[in-house]
């Protein structure tokens, strides 16, 4: 009878360590729950990462542009024209992209273009592309193109000259790129999906002060971008900063206008204005 007593207790003790060592289904809620918040946690973060990794490109796709520039200006003299003719005979007119191919290690595509009887492609090119904006469809050899020349430094036909920059407002304040929004910032906004380096369009950077509705950040020909708060920019010289988008006109037509020097009613930069 003692036998018996004590398989049976050692059996029960068996079994209730076997449901001990289990789940309840509040604890498994609970458990849940806990892995929700902190999914709900780390995703911003996840997300602001990438978002910063994206903008390292797009700062790093523009220093390339604008070294790009400074070497054909050191090469002519002068800026690249935002529209000018690469191809005398017969004629060919072509964006301010197309003639800084030798001096974006695009020889190939270079000599494409350059010859009368080739094709001319328009393939996509990473390096013209902001990684945060990128094209609403996947639109192959149509040369999609995320960034504006400042018009005003790159005329059509024929650009400005570091060494008019220097007299002037000086290249270190005068922008050469920026980033336009590609697709629009909203369903009702005016973003330009069809902008395309291999067109003839000038591609330029225009000053815009009429006001917008949806708001500025929209309007393809303007300063816009989608890192939030702010645009990737490069200047005259080179350098690669980052704007703010909620800055006031008048400090973006002194941004955009290249000899601000020659009007006396012209206000005067300061570096905590943008």
């Amino acid at each position: 009878m003692n036998r018996w007593r004590q398989r049976k207790t050692c059996v029960s003790g068996k079994a209730r360590a076997r449901r001990a060592g289990g789940f309840t289904l509040v604890e498994l809620l609970v458990v849940i729950t806990i892995i929700g918040m902190l999914m709900a946690l780390l995703m911003p973060a996840v997300q602001s990462a990438r978002e910063s990794a994206r903008r390292v490109v797009c700062s790093n796709n523009q220093r390339q542009l604008g070294i790009a520039a400074l070497s054909y200006e050191s090469a002519w003299g002068e800026f690249p024209g935002s529209v000018s003719t690469v191809v005398s005979d017969p004629p060919l007119r072509a964006s301010w992209v197309v003639p800084l191919f030798p001096h974006m290690d695009r020889m190939p595509l270079w000599n494409k273009w350059r010859d009368p009887a080739g094709s001319r492609p328009t393939p996509k090119i990473d390096l013209l592309i902001c990684p945060s904006d990128p094209p609403e469809q996947d639109l192959s050899g149509f040369g999609e193109l995320a960034y504006l020349a400042n018009g005003l430094v790159m005329p059509q036909d024929e650009g400005l000259s570091i060494t008019y920059l220097t007299t002037k407002d000086g290249s270190t304040t005068t922008l050469l790129f920026s980033e336009a929004l590609l697709t629009p910032a909203d369903p009702s906004g005016s973003g330009n999906n069809e902008r395309s380096w291999g067109s003839t369009d000038a591609n330029e950077l225009i000053f815009d002060d009429t006001p917008a509705a949806p708001p500025k950040n929209a309007i393809a020909t303007n300063l816009s971008s989608r890192h939030g708060g702010g645009v990737l920019a490069t200047f005259c010289d080179g350098h690669v900063q980052f704007l703010k988008l909620d800055m006031a006109d008048d400090i973006y037509e002194l941004l955009v206008r290249p000899n601000d020097i020659d009007d006396p009613a012209a206000g005067t930069l300061d570096d905590a204005d943008y």
